[in-house]
């Protein structure tokens, strides 16, 4: 059975495309869109660069794209989420997640779990990866929410997942003088990569 990598929404692709940018770039995101598996794996490479530990989630994408094997194969030190020790994931550079729901309208990307791995991944490394399809993209946080109710009850037999995290961008404080400052209480940069083939 081979993964459904992305589906071509009723609404116009190209429209839908550029709205998410709009919304995730206005956020803080940093936005990338691949037409074909190699690019995901460029956009990798430059990132990570070398002596990098990255922690890896398992979701559709990373087992069509081979992710962890193939980062493993050039050299890459690969902490698998599941396997790992929570605290190991302390030591994670970067952390790379797929995303259940991305709503267009706000640019929240939602991770819906029955673990916490994600969510550790996703917030403890300074740098967080996001790479997913347009069949996760959503046009509002209703849709969103309603989305996230479904993929509960198909994935875990449940009305909600017991994880349902959401995020807006790089974490983001002020201080009194309200001077921003990013990366206080979670990822300093979030990377978002837009996977269109078919």
């Amino acid at each position: 059975m081979t993964d459904n990598l992305t589906t071509t929404p009723e609404t116009n692709s190209d429209d839908l495309l550029k709205e998410i940018e709009v919304a995730l770039t206005s956020k803080g995101y940093q936005f990338f869109v691949a037409n074909k598996k190699e690019g995901v794996l460029d956009y990798l490479y430059q990132l990570i660069g070398v002596d990098k530990q990255v922690a890896v989630t398992d979701f559709t994408l990373e087992r069509a794209l081979q992710l962890k094997n193939t980062l493993k194969d050039k050299g890459v030190t690969i902490l698998e989420s599941s396997l790992s020790k929570r605290e190991d994931l302390l030591e994670a550079d970067i952390g790379i997640t797929g995303a259940d729901v991305v709503t267009s309208d706000t640019g929240s990307v939602f991770l819906v779990e029955n673990n916490g791995y994600a969510r550790l991944v996703s917030n403890m490394p300074g740098i967080h990866v996001v790479i997913t399809g347009m069949d996760s993209i959503v046009s509002d946080l209703h849709e969103g929410m309603l989305k996230v109710r479904e993929i509960s009850r198909e994935k875990y037999q449940e009305p909600i997942a017991n994880y349902v995290t959401v995020i807006t961008g790089p974490s983001r404080t002020a201080d009194i003088e309200f001077k921003m400052a990013f990366g206080m209480h979670g990822p300093k940069e979030v990377h978002f990569i837009c996977c269109i083939w078919n």
